[in-house]
């Protein structure tokens, strides 16, 4: 038996990060699909089909089960489905910064959004700075360094005078640790600018 001859279906697959992977050779059931392994599946990505006709399915992963080579058949996935309806729109992340006390917005939807006071969210980002910084391998004068650096920034913040600018120079002084490197752009995107 011939395995690719059997994949008739054509489909493209959008991933969660948004990359395509198109024309690849397939074959619906009105369970599963199969398809060759010799790209990533995972849960959330998008499968599109263009049918004969013109009409374009979607469809959203559930589970991608991944076989490997076994008595003549090539890796593969057979991978479980949901459809995806006309009005159902396919999720992507967006993130929106709003500086206020408070700030939201209102826009006439369904609100799923979580509301965050910015001035604890910059008081739990300092602390979580700190404590990285504390349970790093710099030698105490380092930490006292870095330490000094987020109290001026955390006195710019309560003062409201310091510029977005300056912030961001100061928290390039920051070691390049990934923990570090991610709380610090979460304190500039938060921060307000009073210019």
């Amino acid at each position: 038996m011939d395995f690719a001859k059997d994949l008739k279906d054509s489909i493209d697959i959008i991933k969660n990060n948004g990359k395509l992977y198109s024309n690849i050779k397939s074959f619906f059931t009105p369970n599963i699909i199969i398809c060759l392994g010799n790209i990533p599946i995972e849960v959330g990505d998008i499968i599109q089909r263009k049918l004969p006709t013109g009409v374009l399915e979607k469809y959203r992963v559930k589970n991608p089960c991944f076989y490997s080579s076994c008595k003549g058949y090539p890796s593969h996935y057979q991978i479980r489905y949901e459809r995806i309806e006309d009005y159902e729109e396919i999720r992507h992340q967006q993130n929106i910064t709003i500086h206020g006390d408070n700030a939201k917005i209102y826009n006439n939807s369904i609100d799923k959004s979580i509301n965050i006071n910015t001035n604890d969210n910059m008081e739990n980002l300092f602390k979580s700075l700190r404590k990285e910084l504390d349970n790093s391998n710099f030698s105490n004068k380092e930490k006292l360094e870095y330490f000094d650096i987020i109290e001026s920034i955390e006195e710019g913040h309560k003062s409201k005078k310091m510029k977005k600018g300056a912030v961001a120079t100061l928290l390039k002084a920051l070691p390049p640790i990934q923990q570090v490197t991610e709380i610090a752009n979460n304190i500039l995107s938060a921060w307000k600018s009073f210019e």
